[in-house]
């Protein structure tokens, strides 16, 4: 393993001062005009794979698959063409692969602020990738966010399509919950360099890290993008998967976001907790018939702690369905029954409402979680697959008495989430297909 480790360099010091010969940053781009909203979402496709990462009011990270053998530069630039200095966090490489990541923070930005983010080839010193970016709103209240699930990458037309339409629907925030890469399909060695070139070439491949303008990307696994179908904690790769989700994912400085067991992590914003939870790592295997657990005792300690500290209503992120047991296949409810009966009873003690959502099954469905179980109405909304292999009807192979509305096609999820203290928690829940047809579109209050 080749690993090198740069913290807090000084953007002028290769990232911008060796291109000096760029004059007037903004006039000489290959975008006639970078901060042009209306620009065709599928005219453009970016040089480099990008990630927008963790972003608060005032700083944001990026997260760059970028060959081996180049050092990039890069530049920032807000609306008034002031250049801000931009620091590379990390450089990791691997001698058995072209590619690498490089991780980048920019700060002192303004709150809900667009910028442009500037990538320039190391020979030629030209520009050869531009991405506008914003800041968050630290006082917004409500937020709309993409919960997206299944993201195989063999089917060319439907990952390239999927997220032109997630782009159009212009979300805050992008949660990728689950397969967000088939890594143990078409595995080349079942090893650190087999797992390292399928998560390269996903990154490569899915539109979304190559669009015009950048979202704020989080993410948890799910059994294919941890090692394998139905894979647990006794798979003898997940230290190493571990790392390699978190290389690819994780932010560099986590500020504003705190990072759990596992993979797990918490994130605030518009006035509600993000708790993306880590559903492999620590999972009992089926062997395990008495005291089986999914989230282990680490991180359910950890969800409770964090829950506790305030009233704000929290969204609980898994890879695996919760309330999916009538499928008697690999949900929360079925393989792990009691241990979930037992966190729901911890959940109806604590003061902020939570509601669920989840992935895996590729099919979407809302479901409505009785009072009985946390003392309060509360739902789950499932978004798979955005990409994957599905067919029409599977949705229909059981029957769920708790299923509001449901679809089979390839889809995503728009949620419209507004903390209302005095009035409740309110949700609305879109899914949209690859022409942005609607097939579901419900609205729920959740009183505490």
């Amino acid at each position: 393993m080749d690993f090198s480790r740069r913290r807090f360099l000084s953007g002028s010091a290769w990232t911008v001062g060796a291109f000096g010969v760029m004059a007037t940053p903004l006039a000489n781009g290959w975008i006639s005009d970078p901060f042009n909203q209306s620009l065709n979402i599928t005219a453009y496709r970016g040089h480099l794979a990008i990630l927008q990462s963790l972003t608060t009011s005032n700083s944001a990270q990026f997260i760059v698959l970028t060959e081996r053998d180049k050092q990039y530069g890069y530049q920032v630039f807000d609306s008034a063409a002031i250049e801000i200095p931009v620091r590379i966090l990390r450089r990791e490489v691997r001698k058995h692969s072209k590619w690498g990541i490089e991780k980048l923070m920019v700060a002192n930005l303004l709150p809900a602020g667009e910028y442009l983010l500037r990538v320039i080839d190391p020979d030629s010193g030209q520009v050869v990738d531009e991405r506008n970016f914003a800041t968050s709103n630290p006082l917004a209240s409500k937020g709309k966010f993409v919960i997206a699930s299944c993201m195989k990458d063999n089917k060319e037309e439907a990952r390239e399509i999927m997220w032109d339409r997630v782009a159009e629907t212009n979300p805050d925030i992008v949660f990728m919950i689950g397969d967000t890469c088939y890594a143990d399909n078409g595995l080349d060695s079942d090893d650190e360099k087999g797992y390292w070139a399928r998560y390269v070439e996903t990154r490569n491949l899915l539109s979304h890290f190559r669009q015009k303008r950048l979202v704020p990307t989080y993410a948890t696994w799910d059994d294919h993008d941890f090692g394998g179908n139905n894979f647990d904690s006794t798979f003898r790769l997940k230290d190493t998967t571990k790392s390699l989700f978190e290389t690819f994912w994780h932010p560099e400085v986590f500020e504003g976001m705190e990072k759990g067991p596992g993979i797990s992590n918490v994130l605030s914003a518009f006035g509600q907790r993000f708790f993306l939870m880590d559903c492999r790592y620590f999972r009992s295997s089926r062997q395990e018939s008495t005291n089986a657990v999914q989230w282990g005792t680490q991180q359910e300690e950890f969800l409770f702690s964090r829950l506790a500290l305030s009233k704000d209503p929290a969204w609980l992120m898994n890879g695996s369905q919760f309330f999916g047991g009538y499928l008697k296949k690999d949900a929360f409810e079925y393989w792990q029954g009691q241990n979930l009966k037992n966190i729901c009873s911890q959940l109806a003690q604590i003061e902020a409402p939570v509601g669920f959502a989840s992935g895996d099954v590729h099919f979407s469905e809302l479901m409505n979680i009785e009072k009985s179980l946390l003392g309060y109405s509360t739902f789950e909304i499932t978004s798979s697959s955005i990409h994957s292999s599905s067919f029409v009807g599977m949705h229909l192979r059981a029957q769920n008495d708790r299923r509001i509305d449901a679809t089979s096609v390839h889809n995503f999820v728009v949620v419209d989430a507004e903390n209302k203290p005095e009035e409740g928690w309110s949700v609305r829940a879109r899914c949209y297909g690859k022409s942005l047809k609607k097939h579901f579109d419900h609205e729920f209050i959740v009183k505490r």
